[in-house]
């Protein structure tokens, strides 16, 4: 269905195709990145990336920065993933997109599960799920199970009631408190590898 919506817009001369194609470009990425074609995924990633600057419209733009995050993720860059992740939250922040900003977190989350830091993941993810809660947008069951997969070593690794205590603490935490929980990954050089 992406696929055709992509043809259909790309026949289109106004906005409208910049936007459309944009998106389908984005549908593509995360179905590419589902099935593990990492370098499919980015090409759609940053294709929709380059067409949603080209219009000026930045409000979606977070979603492409995430996409190329968690393909960068995949592929063990985390460095790389760090900086797109760290552009993402610029942005989300710029534009007000709370559901951005979200799945921003979320990128953290797993930047921070990757790179070993389970306090942070975990503190992480409650103060996502506490946004997701605030503006009514649950979780997706691929969305939860990513996650999980992501922090299962670090729920293990503090134990049941240190991750659920901290998971919880996030929760608490405003917006503004998780964008510095999140900047403190990046301000702190991490991750190295």
């Amino acid at each position: 269905m992406a696929q055709e919506s992509l043809a259909v817009f790309s026949t289109m001369t106004s906005g409208m195709r910049l936007d459309g194609a944009s998106i389908a470009r984005y549908v593509l990425g995360r179905v590419a990145f589902a099935t593990g074609d990492y370098p499919l995924a980015r090409q759609h990633f940053e294709e929709g990336l380059a067409l949603w600057r080209a219009t000026g419209d930045a409000r979606v733009t977070p979603g492409a920065l995430v996409g190329l995050g968690g393909v960068a993720l995949a592929e063990g860059d985390l460095a790389l993933a760090c900086r797109v992740l760290d552009e993402a939250l610029t942005v989300s922040q710029e534009t007000g997109s709370k559901v951005g900003l979200v799945y921003t977190l979320e990128g953290f989350v797993i930047l921070a599960a990757a790179d070993n830091q389970p306090e942070s993941a975990l503190r992480l993810e409650g103060a996502a799920a506490g946004l997701r809660t605030a503006l009514e947008h649950p979780r997706s069951v691929p969305e939860r199970a990513l996650l999980d997969r992501w922090l299962s070593p670090a729920r293990r690794q503090l134990g049941d009631a240190a991750a659920a205590a901290t998971s919880t603490a996030g929760a608490a935490l405003s917006a503004e408190q998780a964008v510095a929980c999140a900047r403190a990954l990046v301000w702190a050089g991490r991750p190295q590898r």
